[in-house]
């Protein structure tokens, strides 16, 4: 019986330091169904720019693997404060807002963020048309930031969800009238769907964040080996190479 009992403990032991990540391991969060920055495969499988670009910075850093936690967008900022990860890479903008140390740029396309996704049989084809309408965006982000910046003066009815996704679906139904989303994720979603089209939104209300960014916690140490490691990697190329893959 104390053999048993001696055996079980043990287990337990060695069962507690298998799943403990090594000190040579970095935990990224991140957040699918945002192509192309995080795609989720058949498989399960991540698969994306950000991830790419997240496999690259650990190595540059010096670390020898990457732990992925994939989660709703909205999440993210919390588990940072709560420390479950160590870096957030989810086509993040750095919102002054957002409570979190945020890395120089990786990626600036020099685009304005917000673009309207929209059916072509909706009747939005201006700025001006989104008035009055049921507004998509997804929880958490930049965009539904803006929506809710103009929510009064427009007359819009935000309806914010978990994933991109999601709302696509319901434009499709005609149960929400468009989605504020950054071009180079509309034109995934065009590709996919013949009936949405997308234009830029332009208002004297918004000034428009650009850019994306890794995010940290506010008490991190991590904020100068990141950046170190973006400089490397735009000076090598990884980064550009990236950005070919993924949006040219």
């Amino acid at each position: 019986m104390k053999k048993l009992l001696s055996t079980l403990i043990l287990l337990l032991i060695l069962g507690g330091c298998a799943s403990k990540p090594s000190e040579n391991a970095l935990i990224i969060g991140t957040s699918s169904g945002y192509p192309p920055y995080e795609i989720i495969e058949p498989d399960g499988t991540l698969s994306g720019f950000d991830i790419e670009f997240g496999e690259a910075l650990a190595k540059e850093m010096g670390y020898q693997e990457v732990i992925w936690q994939d989660g709703s967008f909205d999440g993210l900022i919390g588990k940072l404060q709560a420390g479950s990860i160590d870096l957030a890479i989810a086509g993040l903008s750095p919102d002054p807002a957002r409570e979190a140390i945020f890395s120089k740029p990786y990626y600036t396309d020099g685009e304005n963020p917000l673009y309207v996704l929209t059916k072509q049989t909706s009747g939005i084809k201006t700025s001006e048309d989104i008035k009055g309408k049921v507004a998509g965006s997804q929880l958490g982000t930049i965009q539904e930031s803006a929506l809710k910046a103009i929510k009064d003066s427009y007359n819009l009815k935000i309806d914010a969800r978990p994933d991109y996704g999601t709302i696509v679906q319901e434009i499709l139904l005609d149960r929400i009238d468009f989605l504020m989303v950054e071009p180079a994720v509309a034109q995934e979603f065009m590709e996919n769907y013949n009936e949405l089209v997308s234009f830029e939104f332009v208002s004297d209300e918004i000034i428009p964040l650009n850019g994306v960014s890794v995010a940290m916690p506010m008490n991190s140490e991590l904020e100068e080996k990141v950046n170190a490691a973006i400089d490397k990697l735009l000076e090598n190329k990884t980064i550009e190479a990236l950005i070919d893959k993924y949006f040219k």
